[in-house]
């Protein structure tokens, strides 16, 4: 694995979907008046996003233990992309709620993932600074999210909450970078330097 290329893919991968996380929240109010619901039940999408989110990343770090990077990933993308589909074209409160907790399901993937990548595959004298690459890109999406999903917003109106443009870009970034040729030959080498 070439992580001077890897690692920068995957911080803007990192910033699209926790991007794609604050962008939601300033959307709410909209959201809430368009499903016709009390603010007490919208926060449930915030919420509920959260919960799941932080599962979520949890469960794909330590679900790397075991399974390939790789697959994790793409399971990852896979439904953040579907749930993105589903909230598109959600008309009622219960879909809305769906996708949003399916699409923080998804989301969860790249933050863990990232971590773990970062912390097995490179070497010892550029593992800090990779680590803190991907750090940045979540820490700048939740700076930037708002700003972004109020312009998103006042253009396209709540489906860009659910636009599958993170998920769409972020799925062939990470195809290009992650080829299964390139990610055996950095796991042997790895291996063989820890021998």
């Amino acid at each position: 694995m070439n992580d001077r290329v890897t690692i920068p893919i995957w911080a803007v991968c990192s910033f699209l979907v926790l991007m794609n996380t604050t962008m939601f929240n300033v959307s709410l109010p909209s959201v809430i008046a368009s499903l016709h619901i009390d603010a007490s039940l919208g926060s449930w999408i915030v919420s509920g996003y959260s919960i799941v989110f932080a599962l979520s990343t949890i469960i794909f770090s330590r679900l790397s233990d075991s399974l390939p990077i790789r697959r994790l990933l793409t399971i990852g993308l896979c439904i953040l992309g579907v749930s993105s589909v589903i909230g598109y074209m959600a008309d009622s409160f219960l879909l809305v709620l769906v996708a949003r907790l399916l699409q923080a399901c998804g989301a969860g993937a790249v933050p863990a993932l990232g971590m773990v990548l970062a912390s097995r595959f490179v070497p010892t004298e550029r593992r800090g600074r990779a680590i803190s690459i991907i750090a940045s890109g979540s820490i700048l999406a939740f700076g930037l999210g708002p700003v972004i999903g109020v312009r998103s917003h006042r253009s396209w109106g709540i489906t860009a909450c659910f636009s599958s443009f993170a998920s769409s870009f972020c799925s062939s970034l990470s195809y290009g970078a992650f080829s299964p040729r390139r990610l055996r030959k950095s796991c042997i080498s790895t291996s063989l330097e820890r021998s």
